[in-house]
């Protein structure tokens, strides 16, 4: 069973009033799966993601807000969204 399937089946029972996607590499893959564990009245998504150029924040939260509402659900605000730092090309 692949890891997807195995938080589908512990988050579908909408119990969670916030889910915490600190593995920022790999966390817009799983924004599935956070919203079948929110509850149905909604919660918050602490979600963490890297920003390669020419991508910028506000490109990614438009990218999150849409894959939240394939999911049924809407994002109604980012509360907090940061550029911690810059990556270097060597």
């Amino acid at each position: 069973m692949q890891t997807r399937d195995k938080l589908r089946q512990v988050n579908s029972k909408e119990v969670a009033d916030r889910v915490i996607m600190n593995l920022p590499e790999t966390a817009i893959e799983f924004v599935d799966a956070a919203c079948s564990a929110i509850k149905p009245q909604g919660g918050v998504v602490h979600f963490y993601s890297f920003v390669r150029s020419p991508e910028t924040i506000e490109k990614l939260e438009q990218r999150f807000s849409e894959i939240v509402q394939e999911n049924g659900r809407k994002a109604t605000a980012f509360l907090y969204a940061k550029n911690i730092r810059e990556t270097r090309t060597l």
